[in-house]
């Protein structure tokens, strides 16, 4: 099924690639007509194919599952240029994905411009009690999400009976990987793949703010800056709560397959896993089989980004709001391994030095300078802070560190005045109240994990960096080829 050499399928958008847990359909949302928006690549690609399956990789398991049920498809259309044309497989309009497989739609003439917003629209009918996948969430930075769910017929909204309701965070059934051919005429940039655990993932970026472009996490939203670096198109395939076992011949069957199927459509593997490891010795010992299996997918670099910050809290009242209220998790030998590109299937690395902990190799989260005080009584229930100083906007804040009442707040969302500053809050935490004087900080993370927004935000540089100096276009273990 692969177009062959002079003109192969490649990742062909932005937010691709979820296999995470399914959700039983109910009564209310028995059918579904959900929408969901994608950038294309810096370059015209042509007849995109989409993948859907009828199967997850749950989170803290390490082998792919069949879903439970076959996923039945009333019609899936791509909206380009506001005109949407339905896709086909086999030469239907619609279909059944037989449980634990998976599709790809036809081949088509459709074309999608260069750096192009366009939708996937998806008509499903799931019986009361069966699963569903769930690849996407409603994203209000991607205004043209939405979904029409309910106990009776939807498939009109795919032909465009009326509009999406925009219901932040509600789950969409959404492709788990696009790809299209083009790439080799745009002088084939870097079009990689991810493979990684939770924090390649975008947690708490997701719990604890809205992103722009409707990604999650250090990694993506490098991937898809298109600011200082060019946009790339990727499929990120990271599961929460993995470790290198989870990508194996017998864990990551499925998914091999359906690349395979397309001729491996990428050029790159990202790898951000390590984290669930527990430590530098066993990270190490890891690494061997995971690299060795990676390159079964069509022999392609592999490059690994050094471990973030890992640590405890000696104090739950204190959290990550100190660096002595933290023990670390020492990851320093790993990273060493890694720049020492110790293994023959490692062939590069990005280094997040300088990111996410205190000093190099540290394994202490750094602690960001903000800290004020509440300006005001604080009331529950309120969704607004008034405080003595202004904090950074997407910062995310905690309140009276080091007693009873300390809490993770949440993430600002915009602040005003000139002192006292009014501080809109996005997701917040009620149920207390606090006074005038409680204290006030900026954290970067409240697991000892993951990163929060802000950190996230600033934490992508190294990965444009990566973008901008040619790191991407890696042929071979000492070969650079070109820049971005």
């Amino acid at each position: 099924m692969s177009a062959g050499k002079a003109d192969p399928y490649m990742f062909a958008a932005h937010r691709q690639g979820s296999f995470g847990s399914p959700v039983a359909s109910d009564a209310g949302r028995v059918y579904c007509c959900d929408a969901v928006t994608y950038y294309s690549p810096g370059y015209a690609v042509h007849s995109p194919r989409l993948a859907f399956a009828a199967v997850y990789a749950d989170k803290n398991t390490t082998i792919e599952h069949a879903l439970g049920n076959d996923l039945p498809f009333q019609g899936v259309s791509i909206e380009i240029a506001g005109v949407r044309t339905p896709l086909t497989v086999d030469g239907a309009p619609s279909w059944t994905v037989a449980n634990g497989r998976y599709v790809w739609t036809d081949a088509n003439s459709l074309v999608i411009p260069a750096n192009t917003t366009f939708r996937i629209i998806t008509a499903t009918n799931v019986a009361a009690g069966l699963l569903r996948n769930s690849p996407m969430r409603v994203n209000p930075t991607m205004a043209l999400d939405g979904v029409r769910q309910g106990a009776t017929d939807q498939s009109a909204y795919l032909r465009g009976a009326g509009t999406f309701l925009a219901t932040t965070g509600t789950t969409c059934m959404a492709p788990q990987m696009i790809v299209a051919q083009g790439w080799a005429a745009a002088g084939k940039p870097p079009v990689p793949l991810i493979i990684g655990d939770s924090i390649a993932a975008g947690n708490n970026d997701t719990q604890y703010g809205v992103p722009a472009n409707g990604v999650w996490g250090y990694l993506a939203r490098g991937l898809t800056d298109n600011g200082s670096s060019p946009r790339l198109p990727y499929c990120n395939l990271a599961i929460h709560g993995v470790s290198y076992s989870a990508v194996a011949a017998g864990t990551f069957a499925i998914r091999k397959q359906m690349m395979a199927e397309v001729g491996y459509p990428f050029t790159a593997i990202i790898s951000a896993m390590g984290t669930n490891a527990g430590g530098a010795a066993s990270a190490i010992a890891g690494w061997p089989p995971f690299g060795a299996f990676l390159k079964t997918m069509g022999n392609k670099p592999i490059i690994q980004t050094t471990m973030l910050a890992k640590s405890t809290a000696k104090v739950a009242n204190l959290g990550w709001t100190t660096l002595g209220n933290q023990v670390r998790i020492d990851f320093a030998a790993y990273n060493q391994w890694i720049r020492a590109k110790s293994d023959v299937n490692l062939d590069h690395y990005i280094d997040m030095v300088g990111q996410f902990e205190s000093t190099h190799d540290s394994g202490l989260w750094a602690v960001p300078g903000f800290a004020t005080l509440l300006a005001a009584d604080f009331v529950s229930g309120a969704k607004v802070l008034s405080l003595k100083a202004a904090p950074p906007v997407h910062a995310t804040l905690v309140l009276a560190a080091g007693t009873a009442n300390y809490k993770n707040f949440g993430v600002v969302e915009s602040v005003t005045g000139a002192g006292p500053y009014t501080v809109q809050l996005r997701n917040y935490v009620t149920g207390t109240a606090y006074l005038a004087g409680t204290s006030c900080q900026e954290v970067n993370t409240t697991d000892g994990v993951h990163p929060l927004t802000r950190n996230s935000e600033t934490g992508m540089a190294p990965i444009i960096a990566a973008k901008n100096s040619g790191v991407l276009r890696l042929t071979s273990r000492l070969t650079l080829k070109g820049t971005p």
